[in-house]
């Protein structure tokens, strides 16, 4: 029972600290960019420099993946149109994601304080 109401503790503080939503409803795009999509004036260091878009930079060769805030999506969306820019949404909610990796990782951190080493605060 004590755990059960520990579990529940971490669970509500967890909320608490990531509640203000700062990726809530963002999505990731990753863009199938080709020379041709470059050559029609399409440039993705252009959409950084807006606040409703961020561009993440990736090896070169591989896809680039940009990060789009929620109330600029259909904007982005019909950019992509006009250009004929193939895409896949690898993350549907960062928010959630944020928030389920922070409750995973607190849970881990309190089930294995030192990783199976001795800690400096405990006396034997």
């Amino acid at each position: 029972m004590k755990i059960l109401w520990f579990f529940v503790c971490c669970l509500c503080i967890a909320l608490n600290y990531v509640d203000c939503g700062l990726y809530d409803g963002f999505k990731i795009y990753e863009l199938a960019t080709t020379n041709q999509t470059i050559g029609d004036g399409l440039d993705l260091s252009e959409l950084s420099r807006n606040e409703s878009f961020f561009e993440q930079y990736s090896i070169s060769g591989s896809p680039d993946r940009m990060m789009v805030h929620p109330k600029a999506q259909a904007d982005f969306l019909q950019l992509l149109q006009i250009h004929n820019m193939s895409y896949t949404i690898v993350n549907h909610n960062v928010g959630l994601k944020l928030l389920t990796e922070f409750i995973t990782n607190s849970l881990l951190r309190r089930m294995y304080p030192y990783q199976g080493r001795l800690g400096t605060k405990r006396y034997y």
